[in-house]
């Protein structure tokens, strides 16, 4: 997505785009000008009552409200005064590791640019979503081994409930339609990721001219086909890291990567790390 004029656009540091997500409390009593990012946020205002901006949509908000703003929605709040929100910021990569998980069709229009999706509903005492939150504020602060599983699972508790409330206001039906479109083509790269996939081919398994599925499959997952590839090779590398001491040159074979060396490029290019130096900070993390 291109930078708009006056907009704003916001991104994670280089330690939260690792873990893939961040949690934090923002009491500031200053508007909040215009701005977008590449991440999905998720906003409880637990103090105070305000109006927020997304897009070209006014919202109401009051103390108790939770919000869901899909990446790359612009937004601003003109006037904070007396609330406090607690902010958590969830990248792509971290939410929806996997291309066939039946949450991809539920996820993908707040994971995807210009999509405008959005989640509002008001939380009661006691409340379920409320006690996710307050879960998910407990990991981030104490950071048990395996933290990161546990905030997984409950963000995917979270979406469902929201599905189920009926608090998501999906832009449109379109990109569940392409994936149904694009389904054999999905099936094929998750089964066959170690192996070279030509677009071609997978535009043949769908029966489309190699420009129309190109032009679907960037529609569909918000991802060109060799940025999707790889983002279904690389999940498989950390599961490889984490379940198998094989060694680099070995799972850079079976995940459809050419040389160790290539793989450790493209790895650290995504995590800061090089995947054995990844490997070991798991480790030591298990071990904590």
């Amino acid at each position: 997505m291109k930078q708009q004029a006056g907009i704003q656009e916001t991104s994670l540091t280089a330690e939260q785009g690792r873990s893939g997500w961040h949690l934090f409390h923002n009491d500031t009593q200053q508007p909040v000008r215009q701005h977008w990012h590449a991440y999905l946020e998720i906003l409880y205002l637990g103090e105070g009552a305000c109006r927020m901006q997304t897009d070209s949509s006014w919202h109401d908000l009051q103390a108790g409200d939770l919000f869901v703003i899909s990446a790359g929605s612009t937004h601003s709040f003109p006037d904070l005064s007396g609330c406090r929100f607690l902010v958590l910021q969830i990248t792509a990569d971290f939410l929806c590791s996997s291309s066939l998980g039946s949450e991809w069709q539920y996820l993908i229009p707040f994971l995807q640019p210009d999509q405008s999706c959005l989640a509002h509903c008001h939380l009661g005492g006691g409340d379920l979503l409320l006690a996710l939150l307050q879960d998910i504020e407990t990991d981030e602060r104490e950071k048990p081994p395996g933290y990161d599983l546990d905030v997984k699972g409950k963000l995917f508790c979270l979406f469902a409930q929201l599905v189920r409330r009926g608090a998501i206001l999906y832009p449109r039906a379109r990109q569940q339609g392409l994936l149904q479109k694009l389904e054999s083509a999905l099936t094929y790269i998750e089964k066959n990721s170690d192996s070279e996939i030509k677009i071609g081919q997978a535009a043949g398994l769908c029966f489309m001219s190699e420009h129309y599925f190109s032009r679907c499959f960037h529609l569909a997952t918000g991802r060109t086909f060799s940025a999707y590839l790889q983002h279904v090779r690389l999940h498989r590398v950390r599961e490889l890291l984490i379940r198998t001491d094989l060694p680099i040159e070995i799972i850079a074979l079976q995940t459809g990567f050419a040389t160790a060396s290539h793989l450790a490029a493209v790895f650290r290019k995504l995590t800061g790390l090089t995947p054995s130096a990844w490997r070991l900070e798991y480790k030591n993390l298990r071990n904590y």
